[in-house]
């Protein structure tokens, strides 16, 4: 066996989706968040959904309302 550390498991897209929306137990919340920090792949991501996120709510609903519009452009974004 190698004496190299070996990287952590990163964790789901849709996990780190919920812990940065504080949509997680404590626990496992504060596991990703000790996560993100040494993970510079899953800062990079973060990073990257932050942005995403600001620019998805800074622009009027273009669904006017509309739930299913919503559901489709997040449901875009994962692909």
């Amino acid at each position: 066996m190698s004496d190299m550390a070996r990287k952590p498991v990163c964790p789901p897209t849709i996990e780190l989706y919920a812990w940065l929306d504080g949509e997680l137990e404590h626990g496992r919340f504060a596991t990703l968040d000790r996560h993100v920090l040494d993970c510079s792949s899953c800062r990079d991501l973060v990073r990257r959904m932050r942005i995403t996120h600001r620019a998805i709510f800074a622009v009027r609903d273009p669904g006017d309302g509309n739930p299913e519009f919503e559901n489709q452009f997040v449901d875009g974004i994962m692909d």
